[in-house]
């Protein structure tokens, strides 16, 4: 499931929703969708509905330009969890610049929770996404496991026989 926060529906997005709290305010320039709109406030959360297990989830920033470095700062709990405790997207890169911050979690009773908490100033969120599956341990192991033969016939196709 994919969220655009504080936005309507949009390709691979479905439009805000599953929220408590926060506002959304106007979409803004110049960075691209899902990181033109967003859901900010001192404190919101969202309820996503999700299948028992492990998902990835992944949140989209993008800070605007009417702040510097320490200017908002926050905290986000999943499922209850502290997982980012003091926050700065201006701090990590600057204004108008999208990065996304990945987690693995486990949906429990259906839901993954997500709280956003202001440290300083308001708390915000762009984008939400949502996949269900393997951790990316597991995913990443699952990829070596399939390499490796590929890896082990490339270097005997490229190692010259001994005595050659």
């Amino acid at each position: 499931m994919n969220i655009n926060s504080g936005g309507s529906a949009i390709s691979g997005y479905l439009a805000d929703q599953c929220f408590t709290g926060g506002t959304a305010p106007s979409p803004r320039g110049p960075v691209p969708a899902p990181f033109d709109t967003g859901r900010y406030g001192t404190s919101f959360s969202y309820a996503v509905p999700a299948s028992n297990g492990p998902h990835r989830l992944q949140l989209g920033f993008s800070e605007s330009g009417g702040y510097a470095t320490g200017q908002r700062v926050f905290k986000i709990l999943v499922n209850g969890v502290a997982w980012l405790s003091h926050f700065d997207v201006y701090a990590e890169v600057g204004a108008n610049t999208p990065v996304i911050k990945t987690i693995d979690c486990e949906a429990v009773a259906g839901y993954i929770t997500l709280t956003f908490t202001g440290v300083v100033g308001n708390a915000f969120v762009n984008s939400i996404q949502l996949d269900e599956g393997l951790s990316v341990d597991e995913q990443i192991l699952n990829e070596l496991r399939i390499q490796t033969p590929l890896i082990q016939r490339l270097t005997n196709a490229l190692t010259p026989p001994v005595g050659a």
